[in-house]
């Protein structure tokens, strides 16, 4: 079986994401990790077969500048980021649906993804496979160590 992964956000996001690619590898299924560009080598160094979209908002965070006053900021931040977010995902989006319709994940029997990518439902739907949102995150998916 062939497996798309698709995940954006930061390392914490990204990382369950190589886990999960390199259990389904163990097991034998062919695997594509589709996250952003930045990741390629944490991907790489895991020999996790890797597909590089958009960092898309993660530019937001890479000057410790403006990350401090999307963080502290107050309610005009928070405005002038909602007008700039889908502008931001313009080229995630469009790098997801390459990755997954011609490129490296072409012919996916199923999409794994994460909510944040966007995109991960869409493309399933549209390629007419199924779609498995994966929350690896002890706050939404409690588990035996993190109740």
């Amino acid at each position: 079986m062939k497996v798309l992964i698709m995940t954006l956000g930061t390392r914490g996001d990204v990382q369950p994401f190589i886990a999960l690619a390199r259990g389904l590898l163990a097991a034998g299924h062919e695997v594509v990790l589709a996250a952003p560009h930045r990741f390629a080598g944490f991907a790489a160094a895991h020999g996790v077969p890797f597909a590089g979209v958009d960092d898309g908002p993660m530019r937001l965070m890479d000057d410790p500048a403006g990350a401090g006053a999307l963080i502290e900021g107050g309610i005009r931040v928070r405005l002038r980021q909602a007008r700039t977010m889908p502008a931001m995902f313009t080229q995630v989006l469009a790098d997801c649906w390459a990755v997954a319709s011609y490129g490296a994940g072409a012919g996916a029997d199923v999409v794994v993804h994460n909510g944040q990518i966007i995109a991960g439902q869409h493309v399933a739907e549209a390629l007419g496979v199924p779609a498995v949102l994966a929350v690896p995150i002890p706050m939404y998916v409690p588990t035996r160590e993190f109740a």
